[in-house]
């Protein structure tokens, strides 16, 4: 879903991916605390970055812990 970062607290997990054309996507994950959820949920700000097309947008998304740890999992 569609999230909003916490900007008052550091990314708990972040990571750069390169792109064959030098673009670049990074990811950074913060949980969310809220109180009527029984297990977190994260925000993700995703930057995409391509100096040879002149483009970069920013969007934040919401997962799950599930969602969190497979990204982990499969990232580290």
């Amino acid at each position: 879903g569609i999230g909003q970062f916490p900007e008052n607290q550091a990314p708990e997990f972040t990571f750069e991916i390169q792109m064959g054309d030098k673009s670049t996507i990074t990811l950074e994950i913060s949980p969310i605390y809220s109180p009527e959820e029984s297990a977190p949920e994260y925000a993700v700000r995703t930057t995409f970055d391509s100096t040879r097309l002149g483009k970069n947008f920013t969007y934040t998304t919401k997962i799950s812990l599930w969602t969190y740890n497979k990204i982990k999992e499969i990232m580290l």
